[in-house]
């Protein structure tokens, strides 16, 4: 499995996002197990990231979090001029 900071050798260094062509997708299935293996193990440990200051982005309380941000005043509006 390859480390998602290092290049991959078959792209063309600065290749467009459209142009590049995966054609293994091993390396992204793996990260993705890696990953959501990930989140089980943080899952049993959220007050203690909470309590240190992490946003509370779980998917409950997400329109809250919305809420707040429409809420404030320091939120720019876009388009109401």
């Amino acid at each position: 499995m390859r480390a998602g900071l290092v290049p991959d050798p078959r792209r063309r260094p600065h290749a467009e996002p459209h142009q590049a062509r995966i054609t293994d997708t091993g390396d992204w299935h793996a990260m993705l197990g890696a990953y959501a293996q990930l989140q089980l193990d943080l899952a049993r440990h959220v007050g203690d990231l909470l309590a240190l200051g992490l946003a509370d982005l779980r998917p409950g309380s997400v329109p809250g979090q919305f809420a707040k941000l429409l809420d404030d005043p320091a939120t720019e509006q876009r388009g109401t001029r």
